[in-house]
């Protein structure tokens, strides 16, 4: 049986307001993270971090020790900051339409 459970999180800023969200959810005892965004007013100013930080600790509390991460294509530039927060690349997905 899969038990899946997800959570939102929502960052904000008392100068702008809206920074960015992240999506996670657990399936089959692997936790991923679904979307991440980050508003581009507060890119390269830690929002994003701090978002994948606490995502990870709520992860952790559910006893998660494996987190993936899809990366779409034509999303290649977010390589370098999962990199950064200690993901690695472990496969690459190809897709045919029938």
């Amino acid at each position: 049986m899969t038990q899946i459970s997800s959570i939102t999180k929502v960052l904000t800023t008392d100068e702008t307001g809206f920074a960015g969200y992240c999506i996670a959810s657990i399936s089959n005892e692997i936790g991923e993270i679904d979307s991440i965004c980050i508003n581009p007013e507060h890119q390269n100013k830690n929002p994003g971090k701090r978002l994948i930080k606490e995502t990870e600790f709520w992860l952790k509390l559910q006893n998660i020790v494996k987190i993936h991460v899809a990366v779409a294509e034509g999303n290649e530039s977010s390589f370098g900051f999962y990199n950064k927060q200690g993901y690695n690349q472990r496969f690459t997905v190809f897709e045919n339409q029938l």
